[in-house]
């Protein structure tokens, strides 16, 4: 498995992508044109973190919440 991190940071549409899934969450769609595609998301990504924090054994209203914060970006 090859592990990457790239900062999406949130534009006036917001992230551009949906996701799915508990322990671990998963990228389920990503808008093409939108800050995600643009920093290089694919569906089937894994969310590792979160505005820093680990979310590998979160469950999906966790990493939602943490996604929605106000924080701008995501990792």
């Amino acid at each position: 498995m090859i592990q990457r991190c790239v900062i999406v940071q949130r534009d006036d549409k917001g992230y551009g992508l949906t996701v799915s899934g508990d322990n671990p969450v998963y990228v389920q769609s990503v808008k093409a044109e939108g800050a995600a595609a643009r920093c290089g998301v694919q569906e089937g990504d894994k969310i590792l973190k979160v505005n820093g924090t680990l979310v590998t054994n979160r469950n999906h209203i966790d990493v939602v919440k943490l996604i929605k914060c106000k924080s701008k970006y995501f990792c």
